[in-house]
Formats: C-alpha cells, structure tokens, sequence
C-alpha cells in the first residue's frame, strides 16, 4: 500500500530572527507530483505612537515612523519593546530601539512611547565605512558580563549558566568565522 506524502513546509522571512511556516496543504487535494507551498510575506506593524527619548542627549537620528517591531516567540512586550528601521541596507537592520511597552499615562509626554535605549550597529564593512557602530560581539559581551554578575551574587542559577555558556558559544563562532574571513584577506570588506 503506498503511503501519501505531506507537502514540505516553507519559511518565509519576515524579520531578523523572525520565521513564519506554512501550513501544510491538505494531503487529499494536493496533486501527485512534489509541490512546494508558499506562505503569504508578512511584515512587522509599523510603530504609530510617537515615540520619545527618555534623555535629551538620547534624541534618536532616525524618523521613528520608518521603525518596525521585532517580534519573536521568544521575546516578551510586557515592559519594553524593541524596534528597528524597516528599510535597511547591507542585509541586517543596524538601528534599534528599546522602548516602553506602554505610553506614558500622565506627565509632558502622556500617550507618548518613552526611548530607553538606541543601540546602531555597525553599518557596512569597517574597511570600506570606517567604525560608525557596535558590533554583534560587543552586546554579548554586554549581556554575559551582566549575566556573570548575577551569577557571583544570591541569583546565581542554571539558567544564568545555560545562558553564559551560549553566549560564549556565540562569541566563539562569531570569532571563528572572522578568522575565517582574515585567512580568505576579506575581512572588514564587502567581499564574501
């Protein structure tokens, strides 16, 4: 007796770090010969709320109408949110905000989003653009320094370690594939 194949599923990128699957086609309906499905793209909601800095000397460079938000089944909306510019160049966004959750519900900026933090990262190659932001390494480095923290007081615990040790692991194939790119001479320049 032969057996009915599920068609495959498909990603579809939406965002950084983001993946959308298909659903399945339904077995009965699907013609015999390998079909693969297409999800329909979709794209992160755009930020309406004004957004605020929450220093002056934090006032943001960017428009923040052109700023999507980073969604992921990982990541929580309770106190803050992080968006990026939706129209980015160089295959990654490089400007994030980490802003309130929640606008504020009295002061100068009631209904108004308050910035926490912008972090740019670096924009292009550092041979062809110069140093203009921080790179992957350095917001791991930040995280697993605050983590190690926890980790030599009273909230020491598994979870911390789990995380320091990925971390490290990140910060390991991320240095493996620079080495990679300085043997090949192609490091800090747009040449794959």
């Amino acid at each position: 007796m032969a057996t009915k194949k599920a068609a495959p599923k498909t990603e579809t990128k939406v965002a950084p770090k983001v993946k959308v699957v298909a659903p399945k086609k339904d077995v009965k309906s699907a013609p015999k010969k390998d079909v693969k499905a297409v999800a329909p793209k979709k794209t992160a909601p755009k930020i309406m709320a004004k957004l605020v800095p929450a220093k002056a000397d934090a006032a943001p460079k960017q428009q923040d109408q052109g700023y999507v938000v980073l969604e992921h089944d990982l990541l929580t909306q309770n106190y803050t949110m992080i968006i990026h510019e939706a129209d980015y160049k160089f295959n990654a966004p490089h400007h994030f905000k980490v802003i309130a959750a929640k606008p504020d519900t009295e002061g100068e900026h009631k209904g108004q989003n308050r910035v926490i933090a912008i972090v740019n990262f670096q924009e292009g190659p550092i041979k062809e653009n110069g140093v203009n932001g921080v790179a992957n390494e350095d917001l791991l480095g930040m995280v697993l320094a605050r983590l190690e923290g926890f980790q030599n007081s009273e909230y020491k615990c598994r979870e911390n370690a789990c995380a320091i040790t990925k971390i490290e692991e990140a910060l390991m194939w991320l240095r493996k594939r620079t080495n990679a790119r300085v043997k090949r001479g192609v490091e800090g320049t747009s040449k794959v």
